[in-house]
């Protein structure tokens, strides 16, 4: 992956706004912030494009999985926790 490449993903991405989701939170009035979802959300560009989602096929391990990567020399690290439960859909536990 290139800085330019990555460039050419956010264009791509960001040229179309007319699937897009907004949600919106916080303590305010709808008649209070319409003025700047008008100005704002509403001059996003929109193609009309017809978009999907795509099954890249990538899923958690089934058990655990310990592995220690001894490479480089920079003093940084990351950690990242990743939990998944077969739950049933539903807007609102996935909303509170």
């Amino acid at each position: 992956m290139t800085l330019d490449r990555l460039y050419e993903i956010y264009k791509d991405r960001f040229a179309d706004a007319s699937d897009f989701t907004f949600f919106i939170v916080g303590a305010f009035k709808v008649d209070s912030i319409r003025p700047f979802i008008e100005e704002y959300l509403a001059s996003l560009p929109s193609l009309k494009r017809q978009e999907s989602w795509k099954d890249m096929g990538i899923r958690p391990p089934v058990k655990k999985t310990d592995k220690s990567v001894y490479k480089g020399n920079d003093p940084k690290s990351r950690v990242g926790i990743y939990f998944e439960t077969n739950e049933p859909w539903d807007l609102k536990k996935i909303m509170f």
